[in-house]
């Protein structure tokens, strides 16, 4: 019997296999628990199928990759990136909104991180 490992350490272990495809689809179920979880605590939705939990980290890996291909091409090609029509919107009055982006592993370890809390 193996030893009991936490969470992170599991992350780890998963990520140094080096299996692109694996670890895509290991971070979309993390972040379909994640997404999950938010909607149980916060908005008392009950808990959903799994099989719809699956499906939906499937189709975030598959969106990934469409848009993985999409910017090679347009790295290699050229070709002009779509325009999108999602556009940030103001918060409801008394609220704040959140914003938040993350860059990839430079050359040297670090990851870039940003945060922007906003109320208008």
């Amino acid at each position: 019997m193996h030893a009991p490992i936490s969470f992170v350490e599991w992350i780890k272990n998963i990520i140094k296999q080096d299996d692109n495809e694996t670890n895509k689809l290991i971070m979309a179920i993390c972040n379909e628990i994640w997404f999950v979880r938010n909607k149980i605590c916060f908005k008392g939705i009950n808990v959903p199928d799994l099989v719809m939990s699956l499906r939906h980290a499937m189709q975030a890996v598959q969106q990934y990759n469409n848009s993985s291909e999409l910017l090679m091409q347009v790295q290699n090609q050229g070709c002009p990136l779509p325009i999108s029509n999602v556009r940030w919107t103001f918060p409801p009055p008394g609220w704040y909104k959140l914003n938040t982006d993350a860059a990839g592993q430079n050359e040297d370890g670090t990851w870039g991180l940003s945060v922007i809390v906003r109320d208008f």
